[in-house]
C-alpha cells in the first residue's frame, strides 16, 4: 500500500532500496577521494536507508530486508530496538502506526571510503534524526553505524 503523501514528498514508493548508484560528478571541484570510488551513494539511497530502518523497528517492513546494507552488529542493535518497540507497545497498549516522512539530509565524507549522514524523519506528532556513517567494505557500501535519536 502507497501512502499518498509519500508520493508528493518524492519519497520511493516500491517496497525495495534502490541500488547504489554514482552520484553525479559535477566535472569541477570532485576530491580525490571520490574520484577513486566510483559508486558513491546518491541522497536517494541514504535517504531509503534511513527511512526503511525506522520501517523496520516500528515492524512496518521486514528486518531481513535490511541486512544488505547494514552490518551484523547493526542488525542485531535494530532487532534488540524493534524487540523493545513491540514490548513497549504490548505494555502500554499502544496500536497506533507511525508513518514517517524523510525530510532534509545532510551528508559528508569525512575519510576516503566513509560517509557520515543524518536524515531527518517527520511525523504528524514529532520530528527525529536518524545517524549513518556508511563505510565501503569489500566493494559495497553498507552502514556501519545506524542510530535513530
Amino acid at each position: 500500500m502507497v501512502n499518498a503523501s509519500r508520493k508528493l514528498q518524492g519519497a520511493p514508493t516500491d517496497a525495495t532500496m534502490p541500488p547504489l548508484t554514482p552520484a553525479s560528478s559535477g566535472g569541477k571541484g570532485v576530491h580525490a577521494e571520490q574520484q577513486e570510488s566510483p559508486q558513491i551513494p546518491s541522497t536517494l539511497t541514504i535517504r531509503t536507508l534511513a527511512l526503511n530502518a525506522v520501517e523496520a523497528i516500528h515492524g512496518i517492513r521486514p528486518l531481513e530486508q535490511l541486512s544488505r546494507y547494514v552490518t551484523g552488529e547493526v542488525f542485531e542493535r535494530l532487532l534488540l530496538q524493534r524487540s523493545l518497540r513491540r514490548d513497549r507497545q504490548a505494555v502500554y497498549r499502544d496500536e497506533r502506526r507511525i508513518v514517517p516522512l524523510p525530510g532534509k539530509i545532510v551528508s559528508s565524507m569525512p575519510h576516503p571510503g566513509k560517509i557520515h549522514a543524518a536524515v531527518v524523519m517527520h511525523t504528524g506528532e514529532r520530528s527525529f534524526a536518524v545517524v549513518l556513517r556508511l563505510e565501503k567494505i569489500e566493494s559495497r557500501w553498507r552502514a556501519t553505524e545506524l542510530a535513530i535519536l
